[in-house]
């Protein structure tokens, strides 16, 4: 449950971004986000974070089955 905060730089980037969501004077964050060039770097942005966590998903593989399921019984389909 608490592996979401194993990255302190993260954390503190979400903690960031919620300060100045919520609490910039006279929207100048949302106004400053919406325009075309900065949505377009965050949008990138996103999109290699989320290519990265796909790779790393990709690179590492689970650890093979053998003859059964997690739990250690054995699958009667299997021979």
């Amino acid at each position: 449950m608490f592996a979401a905060f194993a990255d302190e730089f993260l954390v503190s980037v979400c903690a960031l971004l919620f300060l100045l969501v919520f609490f910039s004077p006279g929207d100048v964050f949302y106004a400053l986000v919406k325009l075309q060039p900065v949505y377009l770097a965050i949008c990138l942005v996103k999109e290699v974070y989320r290519a990265k966590k796909i790779f790393g998903g990709l690179v590492i593989p689970p650890p093979p089955l053998e003859n059964g399921d997690k739990n250690g019984k054995k699958n009667i389909f299997v021979s």
